[in-house]
C-alpha cells in the first residue's frame, strides 16, 4: 500500500468518515450519536485510510444492530487521541475477541445464519492501518448488549512506521482458502468474481 503522510485532524476523518455512512443508518432506522472533541492536537497519518477505518467500525456496527444506536466518540487521552465506534447490537463473546481481527475470519459468520457473510478482510486490514501509525486497536464487548471498538494514535511520538502490509500472507491464505473449499476446475479456464463494496479490498483481492 501507499502512504501518504500528513497532518491530520482526527475530528475531521471521524466527521468524513460519518458522512459517508449516513445512508446506513437511514436504512436501518439507527440513532447516530456523536460526541466528538474539536479541540485536539493533529497527529500525522494517512487521511483517507483513517477515514476508511472509521467508515469500517461504522459499517460493522450498522451490519450487527438491528435497534438503538452508534456512538462515535473522539477525545485525547494522555499523549494519544482515541476513537471509540459504539453500538447497541448483538455483541461479541469473550472467546471470539482474537479472532475478530484475523485475517478471512469472520465472527458470527458461521453461527448467526441470519447475518451476511463477508471476506473477513475488514478489520485486519484495520489493524494493519492502525498499527503502522504506531496505534493499537482494541474490542470491549457483551453478548446481547452491544460492542465497542477503539483505537488509539500517538501524538508526541513519531507516527508512520514504515511496514508492509502483509499481502504475501494475505495471498498465501486467501489460495489455502480456495483450495479448501474443494473447487474442481477440471482443467477449464475460470473466472473469480470478486464482490465487495469497499475498492481497497477489490484491488486487495484482484
Amino acid at each position: 500500500m501507499e502512504w501518504n503522510q500528513e497532518s491530520v485532524s482526527m475530528s475531521e476523518v471521524a466527521e468524513r468518515a460519518i458522512a459517508a455512512t449516513t445512508s446506513l443508518f437511514d436504512q436501518k432506522a439507527l440513532k447516530l450519536i456523536k460526541n466528538i472533541d474539536t479541540d485536539l492536537p493533529d497527529i500525522t497519518g494517512d487521511r483517507d485510510k483513517l477515514i476508511q477505518v472509521i467508515i469500517n467500525l461504522i459499517s460493522n456496527s450498522v451490519k450487527f444492530t438491528d435497534k438503538g444506536s452508534v456512538t462515535c466518540s473522539v477525545s485525547k487521552r494522555n499523549d494519544e487521541i482515541v476513537v471509540s465506534i459504539s453500538d447497541t447490537g448483538i455483541g461479541i463473546a469473550p472467546v471470539d475477541f482474537d479472532a475478530v481481527f484475523e485475517q478471512f475470519k469472520q465472527v458470527g459468520g458461521d453461527t448467526l445464519t441470519d447475518k451476511p457473510k463477508g471476506t473477513g478482510l475488514g478489520l485486519p486490514i484495520c489493524k494493519e492501518i492502525v498499527e503502522h501509525h504506531g496505534g493499537r486497536i482494541w474490542l470491549e464487548s457483551e453478548v446481547g448488549k452491544g460492542s465497542t471498538f477503539s483505537f488509539a494514535l500517538p501524538i508526541t511520538k513519531t507516527n508512520g512506521v514504515v511496514r508492509p502490509m502483509h499481502l504475501d500472507d494475505l495471498v498465501k491464505q486467501l489460495k489455502e482458502q480456495v483450495a479448501q473449499s474443494h473447487i474442481n476446475l477440471a482443467g477449464k479456464a475460470s473466472k473469480i468474481l470478486i464482490v465487495d463494496d469497499d475498492d481497497s479490498i477489490r484491488s486487495l483481492l484482484q
